[in-house]
């Protein structure tokens, strides 16, 4: 279908009395499929944006309330902080190009740059999410066991090493697996639809 509304919006030159309406066609049926694949990728932003939050809330309640406390409790959690700024920083900054980038004038030129663009703010993130959070996750872990630890458990929280490191390398193993379904859904098979539309251009020869 979307092949012949192509070829139909191509071949305006020979109708000269349709050439809005072949336009708007085919413009709407890209961005219908643009839509529906940005979907999945703006659901992870959301989710994550809103999972960031929560963690800086409750690093900064920590560092509020131990700033001058003689135990490790600010510093570890000042490193929390520090781990996850520029994760948020990327995530802030990609996904607010992709929500901006708009078509041009519609014509088939302008709707192949939009969707490269945005196959490109995408595909650029998904490396640096994967490439960040193979010592983002390890790390972050590791912190917030230790909080846990040291905040909810009573007496020597740190006493019960054994257990700590248990918790730690479930935690990894769970995020991992959590991590390898999120990439399939939100980028894997975004990028790939997003690769699927851009070849149709090429084929089309409309990507100039």
């Amino acid at each position: 279908m979307c092949k012949e509304l192509k070829n139909i919006w191509n071949s305006q030159g020979l109708d000269k009395q349709l050439p809005a309406y072949d336009a708007s066609s085919f413009q709407k049926l890209i961005k219908m499929r643009m839509k529906t694949h940005t979907n999945k990728v703006m659901k992870y932003f959301w989710s994550s944006f809103v999972l960031e939050m929560g963690v800086f809330a409750l690093l900064c309640h920590v560092v509020v309330r131990y700033w001058n406390d003689e135990s490790p409790l600010f510093t570890v959690s000042v490193l929390g902080i520090l781990l996850h700024i520029p994760f948020t920083y990327m995530l802030m900054k990609k996904f607010k190009a992709m929500a901006v980038a708009r078509p041009g004038d519609g014509s088939a030129s302008s709707l192949y740059r939009w969707v490269k663009e945005r196959h490109d703010l995408l595909n650029s993130f998904y490396r640096f999410k994967r490439n960040y959070e193979r010592f983002l996750i390890p790390l972050s872990t590791i912190v917030g066991c230790y909080l846990v630890f040291e905040l909810y458990v009573p007496g020597d929280g740190m006493g019960y090493w054994n257990v700590f490191w248990v918790m730690v390398v479930i935690t990894i193993i769970s995020c991992a697996v959590v991590l390898r379904r999120e990439n399939k859904e939100h980028f894997e098979e975004p990028l790939h639809q997003y690769r699927i539309l851009l070849t149709e251009f090429e084929d089309q020869g409309t990507s100039a």
